[in-house]
């Protein structure tokens, strides 16, 4: 069953901005339901008191934050042009030296490599397959490539095995004999990222994407959709293809497998 935040925001146009009185938390749990970029704003920090306009301002999540937050989210997408934001950094008083990004750090390095039973020659899926995760697209675009490289398989780690409908699709594509799901350690999944032809993340919406960083440590070429954060987690280190574009995947994996 499909959430009703989901069916009232997947056929919108633009990035979805949130504006809370509470922590930002609050707000953030709906994250895996918006199926497009999500933008948090929370009033996190010590406790204060003022006014609610004052509060609101100090805490920034007031209608100045947002309006430049939704344009922000604008341009990281290619949709805005930098003269708009920074005119809108001088319109709404916004201290650009106030915004840093802590960015993340993968932790798979941090155990040892622990081999286990694989395929000899895979492409690797990690994690979750929801319906934003763009597994869809991943597994029309290795039936397309597994006709040139009849030997490779597609390897899928998570907890979850398939259910009945990614079963019937990895049916309807003939690929029962060369999609396979299987659990791993964390050492065993170190194993696999290292041993992998290569990692396609075709998410169409991350908070960061964790994986990305577990890949590129594991020196496994990468594949990424051009949506949400992806593009600047992996910058200059992975090919990207058009989200949800099985026939441009299709490409970018064949250059891998292929080496041209």
């Amino acid at each position: 069953k499909e959430a009703y935040v989901t069916t009232c925001l997947k056929d919108t146009v633009g990035p979805v901005i949130a504006a809370t009185d509470y922590i930002y938390a609050y707000a953030d749990q709906v994250r895996a339901f918006i199926p497009k970029r999500y933008v948090v704003l929370g009033t996190d920090g010590f406790g204060r008191s003022d006014t609610r306009v004052a509060l609101r301002e100090f805490f920034e999540v007031d209608r100045h934050y947002i309006a430049y937050t939704a344009l922000r989210a604008l341009f990281d997408e290619g949709q805005m042009d930098l003269k708009t934001i920074m005119a809108a950094q001088k319109q709404y008083h916004i201290n650009p030296e106030k915004i840093h990004v802590n960015y993340l750090a993968q932790s798979i390095t941090d155990y040892g490599s622990k081999k286990t039973k694989l395929p000899n020659k895979y492409v690797l899926f990690v994690g979750a397959r929801s319906f934003y995760k763009g597994f869809d697209t991943m597994l029309q675009a290795f039936a397309e490539i597994r006709i040139q490289n009849p030997s490779i398989k597609l390897l899928c780690t998570g907890n979850d095995s398939f259910n009945t409908q990614e079963q019937q699709k990895i049916s309807e594509l003939d690929l029962t004999n060369h999609v396979i799901h299987k659990s791993l350690s964390i050492s065993e999944l170190r194993y696999a990222y290292e041993n992998a032809e290569m990692f396609v993340f075709p998410s169409n919406y991350e908070g960061f994407g964790i994986p990305i960083l577990e890949a590129f440590a594991c020196k496994t070429p990468v594949i990424i959709s051009n949506s949400s954060c992806l593009p600047e987690i992996a910058g200059q280190g992975a090919l990207v293809f058009e989200k949800n574009n099985s026939e441009d995947l299709a490409v970018k994996m064949n250059s891998i497998v292929t080496g041209k």
